[in-house]
């Protein structure tokens, strides 16, 4: 298993995360390890592009009590990243579709983000679950939000025509 030591972060530009188990114990499945797995992957597809890639520890604002996995500027653009194993339920994503509905049309995101708007990107880790989310969070908006699978964006990449909307089979670049 690989982690980021304090100063291999500090040259990555990235948050220290300290490893949540024991140097001498023995993993057989640990869902934080294959969720920061995969944004590993998702990093390392997105970084043809100059980008800054945050994970926030914090919430983005008292209105919107939501922490996203990843906050990705590009310097035109920002994105807010879930990264989706299947294991929340779906009322768990009733609440962040809120929360991130609540920051957007409450204007709270102007104190976080330096533009005029930003996009919620969601990748599942498989068509299935993409397909479940897509329709659930259809019901709550048809806006804001992105979706791609992890499998996707390895093999057409990060910055490519790989993301859906909650409907429709058009795909385009996020926040396009």
């Amino acid at each position: 298993m690989y982690t980021l030591s304090k100063q291999g972060a500090t040259e990555a530009g990235t948050p220290f995360v300290y490893p949540k188990w024991r140097p001498d114990s023995f993993l057989l499945g640990n869902a934080f390890v294959a969720h920061q797995l995969a944004l590993g992957d998702l990093y390392i597809c997105a970084s043809a592009k100059e980008i800054s890639w945050q994970q926030p520890a914090l919430p983005l604002s008292p209105v919107a009590r939501v922490i996203p996995d990843v906050y990705i500027d590009d310097g035109q653009q920002a994105f807010l990243l879930e990264m989706d194993l299947g294991t929340e339920a779906l009322s768990v994503w009733t609440r962040k579709v809120s929360a991130y509905l609540k920051f957007a049309v409450s204007g709270e995101y102007r104190g976080t983000i330096p533009h005029s708007q930003f996009a919620v990107l969601v990748v599942a880790d498989s068509d299935s679950r993409l397909t479940a989310l897509r329709r659930h969070i259809s019901k709550q908006t048809q806006k804001l939000f992105w979706f791609s699978t992890l499998d996707t964006i390895k093999r057409q990449g990060f910055w490519a025509a790989s993301w859906l909307r909650a409907t429709g089979d058009a795909r385009s670049l996020p926040g396009a």
